[in-house]
């Protein structure tokens, strides 16, 4: 029927697209705790294409576990907003942490924003 065959098409989708999250977080980290208000919304909006390719009476069964996981995933991102998971960056502590335990003949660079490649190689030279 065209429901299966939509069905069949859409699991397709969902699986490579978590196929395709999961090869790319093999090479750069893209599942952290940051990027996850990004990936959130595309992959329940994909479970919920998923569960509406279901038959009705598979989708009436659906309901009440897409319900539970919106509902885990609120709880999920209120506590990492409340927990405020990002650490705030603090520079001048960094340099005094260096400088408190900087070895002698340690050899450390400080390069600001504007400083180009060349640079570094003539430095590093």
């Amino acid at each position: 029927t065209r429901q299966s065959v939509y069905g069949r098409k859409l699991s397709l989708v969902l699986v490579t697209y978590i196929a395709l999250i999961a090869f790319i977080d093999l090479h750069s980290p893209i599942s952290t705790h940051r990027n996850f208000i990004v990936l959130l919304p595309a992959f329940s909006i994909l479970i919920t294409l998923a569960a509406q390719a279901l038959n009705q009476a598979l989708f009436n069964l659906a309901t009440p576990a897409l319900i539970l996981f919106m509902i885990s995933n609120l709880a999920v991102s209120a506590l990492l907003l409340r927990n405020k998971t990002t650490p705030i960056e603090n520079h001048r502590a960094a340099a005094q942490y260096i400088e408190a335990n900087l070895s002698p003949g340690d050899v450390f660079y400080y390069l600001d924003r504007s400083d180009k490649l060349q640079k570094v190689h003539k430095l590093m030279a």
